[in-house]
């Protein structure tokens, strides 16, 4: 188990916090409109803008991945 120096209850705020985050930056709002309608410091929300895009970019390496290796069975 990953050591953060955090409490249970403080990571299973950040996830919580994140969710909520993620869920509204496919909205197209700016960053300080969103900020604003999550309570968080700008450091904070470009952290989660930063894990957000980070793993959007893995997801989609993956999934392409996945869909190239099938195209190449297929044939």
């Amino acid at each position: 188990m990953l050591k953060t120096g955090h409490s249970q209850d403080a990571v299973y705020r950040y996830i919580k916090h994140y969710e909520q985050v993620k869920k509204l930056i496919p909205n197209g709002m700016d960053e300080t409109a969103l900020k604003e309608i999550t309570y968080k410091s700008m450091k904070v929300f470009k952290e989660y803008i930063k894990l957000y895009k980070d793993l959007n970019l893995r997801a989609d390496k993956k999934k392409s991945k996945l869909t190239g290796d099938k195209c190449r069975q297929n044939k």
